[in-house]
């Protein structure tokens, strides 16, 4: 999503308008989810979007920023990072992905999710009959 997408979504969505506001990725620190902001992203209320989530989130100004968040050096400047619990969610949508899908298929009928179901010996195939096969 571009910034002007997201900005005009934030508008549209949630009546907000702010320039401070972009697409992010998360990436984790001692295994917690964390967002890399720079100073000038922390001087207001800061909004962003994380693509692969789909969700909106919004981190509320903290002037003690500096102080509460650790930082790196990155390209000259202070990149502090955040932890992603500390941000509101705003709205979650289910990613494309997760939502279900028609079965691909192969060797005419069968389906990855009937290939799955044998290999796994699970019950999980659309078909009845090969999920009774299994069950035996």
């Amino acid at each position: 999503m571009t910034k002007e997408d997201l900005l005009e979504s934030l508008k549209e969505r949630f009546g907000i308008s702010t320039n401070n506001a972009y697409s992010k990725k998360t990436y984790l620190k001692d295994g917690i989810p964390h967002v890399g902001l720079y100073g000038y992203e922390l001087n207001n209320d800061f909004y962003f979007y994380h693509d692969y989530s789909k969700t909106y989130y919004k981190l509320v100004h903290n002037p003690n920023y500096k102080s509460k968040y650790e930082y790196e050096i990155f390209q000259g400047k202070n990149k502090y990072q955040v932890p992603l619990d500390d941000f509101e969610v705003l709205i979650e949508t289910e990613p494309e992905e997760y939502k279900e899908q028609e079965d691909a298929t192969f060797m005419g009928e069968t389906t990855l999710r009937d290939l799955a179901a044998i290999l796994l010996k699970k019950p999980v195939s659309n078909k009845p009959w090969l999920n009774d096969i299994i069950n035996k």
